[in-house]
């Protein structure tokens, strides 16, 4: 399986994972573009290469923290407040999708 980006692309982009860990996100995030895309992409233009770039981004952070979005962070006497967003690291991704992606990709109709 080929991801629809590699490491030079998504360090350019500016992503957070080291380059032994990158591989897995990678695949994940084009697994989980093809499926919501029907496997309908058949050109990886830059619009699909950002969306894998966030999506990756989004299931890393979620593996570490959880669905939980970071609200505030404090550092004498470390304090984390989490914020009572209720979406699921689903529907964020989806979110991801549907702001780069055309919407003849996501179309679930006839």
């Amino acid at each position: 399986m080929i991801a629809y980006v590699d490491y030079e692309f998504y360090s350019n982009f500016g992503g957070e994972i080291s380059q032994d860990k990158f591989n897995k996100y990678a695949i994940k995030a084009t697994k989980y573009i093809d499926y919501n895309t029907f496997n309908r992409v058949k050109e990886v233009a830059e619009d699909i290469k950002l969306a894998t770039c966030e999506i990756i981004d989004l299931m890393y952070k979620s593996s570490l923290e959880g669905d939980k979005e970071i609200q505030s962070e404090s550092v004498g006497s470390h304090s984390v407040t989490y914020t009572s967003n209720n979406k699921t690291i689903e529907q964020k991704a989806y979110d991801i999708l549907k702001m780069y992606l055309d919407s003849e990709l996501l179309f679930r109709g006839v």
